[in-house]
């Protein structure tokens, strides 16, 4: 907790930060396709962690850019499965 650039293996948010978290999750379903940007890794997640949050970021990636070039998924999946995010409070 003394070393202002290492918080630790838990998410610590400042306050008023949350929301702009949630605003990085919503990044690939709502401009990726636009900007050709896919985000990925533990900086993109509101999880706690380092392993897990890059995997669930990478798959999220995966699934929007899958979606924005109209890949079939296996399964009858489609993004109306997938989660939606809220920003506001």
């Amino acid at each position: 907790m003394t070393d202002r650039n290492a918080l630790g293996c838990a998410k610590l948010y400042r306050p008023g930060t949350y929301y702009d978290a949630v605003s990085l999750m919503k990044y690939n379903r709502d401009l990726s396709a636009h900007s050709g940007l896919y985000l990925a890794g533990e900086s993109f997640s509101v999880d706690a962690g380092w392993t897990e949050p890059c995997l669930r970021t990478a798959l999220d990636a995966v699934i929007n850019l899958c979606d924005k070039t109209s890949a079939s998924f296996n399964g009858g999946f489609s993004l109306a499965h997938y989660p939606h995010y809220r920003v506001g409070k």
